[in-house]
């Protein structure tokens, strides 16, 4: 997978050869940026805390207009720390992707299934459910994708060569010696996405005046660039009659059977099963591998030093004085 990056008034990055079929989300211990979709390894001490962030990205050519996602653990030596769950929904500081989230920040909050005291108690092992971003209008924010544009946040040129969003992030305290897998899942909103209109060169959903203003301000750019809405490697007047052919046409909302999702990567340099988000909701599929592993180490013993072990025995065996010198002859 690439991407290609022009530089104008603005900067955009296009996706190129993006996961056929799918949107991929992945788990990363890095906040800036990220190598696609992979899985990740921690190691943490007991008491630890350690954050996660989301990651994704929508099929080639198309919008997330609702994300909705769970995180489970495969043993009780993790717990979710409640509070720590943030959802990253501005675009540009001032304009939000999705019209409604759920997280930490929300009224109720978010909260994981198991406090760290229940899960020494009963071995039951946590999840957090429902971390949520979605809209229910069609006059909604603009949700994330098809390509980084200009001043949007939490957007980045993954090393894989295309755009990654920065979704959500969370913390995990490592509460006992264990190894523990943690799963993206689907969750209980699904995940839906929408396709542009041609000539929507602003991917704010519709054809509208908008969109001149980023065809004007890209003309004669050459290569790839949001207002080649023909595809030929140059802004022209043939992608100004695209735009002028389509205004008022909308983006179209998919329904949520036909998105698939992707978690992380392949650990056999394979494919992930994809989860289709009408129907594989909260679960995990078979051969869906570790998004993140947690190895947690015990404990040291502390063992005394054997030079101290040695002192102590000499110690003991020594001769206890009274402060009188032994006479060393008979007297006279």
């Amino acid at each position: 997978m690439r991407s290609v990056c022009y530089l104008d008034v603005a900067l955009t990055c296009l996706v190129l050869n993006a996961s056929a079929g799918a949107a991929d989300f992945w788990l990363s211990a890095n906040a800036l940026t990220t190598s696609g979709p992979s899985n990740v390894a921690v190691s943490p001490s007991i008491g630890a805390s350690t954050t996660l962030y989301v990651w994704g990205r929508p099929e080639s050519g198309r919008q997330f207009d609702a994300v909705s996602l769970n995180v489970v653990a495969t043993g009780a030596e993790i717990d979710f720390v409640d509070g720590s769950y943030v959802f990253y929904n501005a675009i540009d500081g001032s304009t939000d992707r999705f019209e409604f989230v759920v997280d930490s920040s929300t009224v109720p909050t978010l909260a994981s299934e198991y406090s760290a005291f229940e899960l020494g108690l009963g071995g039951v092992t946590d999840g957090l459910y429902g971390l949520n971003g979605f809209n229910l209008t069609d006059t909604s924010p603009r949700g994330m994708g098809p390509v980084c544009s200009a001043g949007e946040m939490h957007c980045v040129i993954a090393s894989d060569g295309s755009p990654a969003w920065l979704i959500a992030s969370f913390q995990v305290s490592a509460i006992a010696a264990g190894v523990v897998d943690l799963h993206l899942q689907i969750g209980d909103r699904g995940v839906a996405e929408r396709t542009l209109a041609p000539g929507d060169y602003d991917l704010e959903g519709e054809v509208a005046m908008p969109d001149h203003a980023v065809w004007a301000a890209g003309y004669g750019a050459k290569g790839i660039h949001a207002a080649d809405g023909n595809l030929d490697g140059v802004v022209n007047a043939a992608d100004y009659t695209i735009w002028r052919d389509h205004v008022g046409d909308s983006s179209v909302l998919l329904g949520v059977s036909a998105t698939e999702v992707r978690f992380g990567a392949d650990a056999m340099a394979g494919d992930e099963p994809a989860h289709n988000a009408l129907t594989d909701r909260e679960i995990n599929l078979p051969g869906d591998d570790a998004d993140a592993t947690f190895t947690i180490a015990a404990p040291a013993q502390s063992v005394p030093e054997p030079a101290a072990d040695l002192l102590t025995a000499v110690a003991l065996t020594l001769p206890i004085s009274n402060g009188r010198r032994r006479p060393t002859g008979r007297s006279r």
